[in-house]
Parts: C-alpha cells; sequence; structure tokens
C-alpha cells in the first residue's frame, strides 16, 4: 500500500471515530458543495433592480461546468481506480450516489470548477469558494470515498479545465 492510500484511510478511520467529525465530514462532502451551487447561481442572476431573475446568465455558468466533468469522466472510465472502502472492505460513511471509480474526485472537480468560475466572474468570491472547495475535496476523504489523489487531481482538473474552456468560449464568443 503506497502513501497516499496509508494517509487516506488513516484520514477516514480517524473521522469515523467520533460523532461529531463524521457528521462534518457527511455535511461537507455532500451538502457544501449544493450550497456552492446555489451561491454561484445565485450571484451570477442577480439583477441590482430586479432582485433573483434566473436567465441566460445561470445556463451558461451551469453550462462551464460540464467541460471539466466530462474530462474528469473519461479519465475516470480510463483509470478505473477502485476506491477506498472496497481497498478495505470497510463500510464508508456515505454510500457513493452513482457508482463510479474513484480516480480523479467529480465532486472536488465541480467545486474547482465553481471556484474558478468565481475568479473569472465573481473574484470577490474566490477566497470562500477556494475554502470551501478544500473542505469538500477533504470531506470526501474523511468519509471513505476518496484517496487524497484523487482530490487533489479532481481540482487541477476543475481549475484547468474550467478556466481554459471558459477562455475559448469566451473568444469564440467575441467577450
Amino acid at each position: 500500500m503506497n502513501i497516499d492510500h496509508k494517509l487516506s484511510h488513516a484520514f477516514f478511520n480517524a473521522t469515523k471515530k467520533h460523532w461529531l467529525s463524521r457528521h462534518i465530514a457527511v455535511a461537507a462532502s455532500t451538502h457544501l458543495i449544493w450550497l456552492m451551487i446555489g451561491i454561484l447561481i445565485a450571484v451570477t442572476s442577480w439583477d441590482v433592480e430586479k432582485g433573483f431573475v434566473p436567465g441566460d446568465d445561470m445556463v451558461f455558468t451551469l453550462a462551464l461546468l460540464l467541460p471539466a466533468w466530462g474530462v474528469t469522466a473519461l479519465i475516470s472510465k480510463f483509470v478505473n481506480r477502485e476506491r477506498p472502502y472496497l481497498e478495505t472492505k470497510q463500510k464508508p460513511l456515505i454510500d457513493p450516489f452513482v457508482h463510479t471509480a474513484s480516480f480523479p474526485s467529480a465532486h472536488a472537480t465541480f467545486a474547482f470548477s465553481m471556484t474558478a468560475l468565481s475568479y473569472l466572474f465573481v473574484p470577490s468570491l474566490l477566497p470562500y469558494l477556494f475554502v470551501a472547495g478544500i473542505v469538500v475535496a477533504l470531506g470526501r476523504v474523511a468519509t471513505g470515498v476518496h484517496f487524497f489523489t484523487d482530490v487533489l487531481f479532481g481540482a487541477l482538473v476543475g481549475i484547468g479545465v474550467t478556466s481554459y474552456a471558459t477562455a475559448i468560449i469566451m473568444v469564440l464568443l467575441g467577450n
């Protein structure tokens, strides 16, 4: 077992020993990402005069998350890494909704895609979404569904692919 696996399993085992750390890990790994999406949608759909106006900006923002997700899905199919809880035959703190390969973490990809989008469109949100992305990623390891390298690579894909794809799309749109 390599150092990544040892550290990831140790973090998971330490988390599951206390009821409070279990609840924090589950909230971080499953619920926080929805709050991040809600904030990003609200901020990109806010009109100073009318308030929240869902429309083209919201759809455009959500569509910018798709390239990173696609890259993550492709890498996941080729690498096909087993999840930590399957390797150790332990019950994770959460049961993944969709049973896919572990590498890279789609949750980390989405969290850091939103961080990249905040940098491009709402820079004042960057520190908050960056910290939230880190918490989501660590929560995925703490619940036993990902290794540290899964979330690290997911973060890199999220930031890199989203930034690059958004730049290309903006050039194509003439912005």
